[in-house]
């Protein structure tokens, strides 16, 4: 063939390449291959090839493909280039894949392919691929090497007591904190891509025997149906397969502890996990779990038991206390003792502002210093927030331009909101919305915002399975792990909405 000939193949290539790189398949000339992957990674200079020639044979021609930035040099020059480059095996165009991958090559996962667009997600997820003269399939090989994260303890999960380790932003050391922990043939993990330009790579994580099929089917149904550049975050995810898209309270999970994500699964739960992304979904997710701790099961059930009941009314007074307090002092003097009323009224005779507008300006500043706190350099924040509360509330009061009853209440509140950071979205909506109508139609209002609030969390469902599930329900198994957390020895069976396979222990504790 002229020479002619040739480049007019190759630019007929290129031009296929440009209009569907699904369908180009892999040529048998080494030539075409090099135009096509340097049209392919044009203006990407971590991106390299090398032609190599066996020499023994000038026929036997081989071009490697690899991101410099992700591989490992030395297994690539001693496993690859070496054993390409000095065998004395003879390569038939019949048998030339078999033989290459049988009798040359040293490493340890090799796979084959006859189109580009595994050729490119290969090359851009750390592997080396390499393409034979007269083969019209190409090889790809592990060769990832790149650095990550050590497996510490997330800060925003840290305990007393339990494993001190935590997810990186490597998805394969997440998986292997799992494996390390599931010595079972029952646990399994299949990889989703998710991103039409990113090609994020995510795994399904459950347990065979014990995950809820219909929640399994779901989640895989919404990840094939999602159309997105990227993802670079679990967030993402969570946003596009959550069930009901516009809630502030959470219906998925998530966390950035192995053991945490071990005990779901062994709930029957599934995981999701992202690549680049330490932070693991879990699913289903009940609306009880907003008060779990992963230290309330490594500590004493009567602790754990207690920790939880406090984070319950933590919950309810960072919610409540501000609009209720509204409705008594603004509306329903009645149904405060005389004395106390007394010393209300000589409190707010000097504060020219309404209990409402009051209560309102005080929580906005406590957020405002509570967000400037979080977003400056971890070591001034702390004294940041702490001198501006003290400051900005003591002024407040010696100004008259706040009573002091409501800096207490709001100081309470902002204490109890710090127990259940996990509603802290939940809580920043809704708080102000039940305080609205508080001010303007006092114990009415308060009832119809907690009313409204009540409706909206018990239509949640998350997967499918309905989030606030059991609370009407009183027998022991249903609710050893809710509002209290039992002793291991007498939680026998798994939450009855998640998985069908109940029983989670069989033998009795002995007395």
């Amino acid at each position: 063939m002229s020479e002619e000939k040739k480049q007019q193949k190759i630019d007929k290539k290129v031009d296929e390449l440009n209009r569907n790189l699904d369908e180009l398949k892999v040529s048998a000339s080494i030539e075409e291959n090099l135009a096509i992957i340097d049209e392919l990674f044009k203006d990407n200079e971590i991106i390299k090839h090398r032609r190599i020639t066996n020499e023994n044979d000038p026929s036997m021609q081989f071009v490697i493909v690899f991101c410099e930035a992700l591989v490992d040099h030395v297994l690539i020059n001693d496993s690859l280039i070496k054993p390409l480059i000095l065998t004395h095996m003879r390569i038939g165009r019949g048998d030339c894949i078999k033989t290459v991958i049988e009798r040359i090559l040293h490493a340890g996962e090799i796979e084959k392919t006859d189109n580009y667009k595994d050729v490119v997600q290969s090359v851009c997820f750390g592997d080396t691929v390499i393409f034979i003269n007269g083969c019209e399939e190409a090889l790809y090989i592990d060769t990832k090497k790149f650095n990550t994260r050590t497996t510490e303890e997330p800060p925003a999960e840290m305990v007393l007591s339990g494993p001190r380790e935590g997810f990186t932003e490597n998805i394969m050391n997440n998986m292997a904190l799992l494996q390390r922990r599931i010595k079972s043939h029952d646990f399994k993990c299949k990889t989703v891509m998710v991103g039409e330009r990113t090609k994020t790579t995510c795994m399904v994580c459950y347990i065979n025997s014990l995950v809820n099929e219909n929640v399994l089917d779901r989640l895989y149904k919404r990840l094939k149906n999602i159309k997105i550049d990227g993802v670079l975050d679990s967030n993402y995810l969570i946003e596009m397969i959550k069930d009901n898209g516009y809630t502030p309270f959470r219906v998925l999970g998530i966390t950035e502890r192995p053991d945490s994500v071990v005990g779901k699964l062994l709930e029957g739960r599934a995981a999701l996990i992202v690549d680049g992304s330490p932070v693991v979904i879990t699913m289903p997710y009940l609306f009880m779990e907003n008060f779990q701790s992963p230290e309330d099961y490594y500590v004493n059930y009567y602790y754990a038991s207690f920790a939880r009941i406090l984070r319950i009314i933590g919950f309810i007074m960072t919610l409540f206390a501000p609009a209720l307090y509204i409705s008594i002092v603004a509306f329903h003097h009645e149904l405060l003792p005389v004395p106390l009323l007394i010393h209300f009224a000589i409190e707010r005779s000097s504060v020219p502002i309404p209990a409402s507008i009051e209560a309102f300006l005080l929580i906005g500043v406590y957020e405002l210093i509570r967000e400037t706190g979080i977003r400056v350099p971890s070591n001034i924040g702390q004294a940041l927030s702490i001198v501006g509360a003290l400051v900005i509330g003591q002024a407040a009061v010696d100004a008259k331009l706040i009573a002091a009853p409501m800096v207490i209440l709001v100081a309470i509140t902002a204490l109890t909101g710090l127990l259940v950071p996990k509603l802290s979205g939940a809580i920043l909506i809704f708080r102000p919305l039940i305080m609205l109508l508080a001010s303007f139609f006092g114990l009415y209002g308060f009832l119809l915002g907690a009313s409204f609030l009540l409706a909206h969390v018990f239509t949640l469902r998350s997967m499918g399975v309905i989030h606030v599930s059991n609370v009407n329900k009183l027998k022991f198994q249903e609710v050893k792990d809710l509002y209290i957390r039992s002793p291991w020895w007498a939680m026998k069976t798994r939450p009855m909405e998640i998985s069908e396979n109940k029983v989670r222990m069989k033998v009795k504790r002995k007395s």
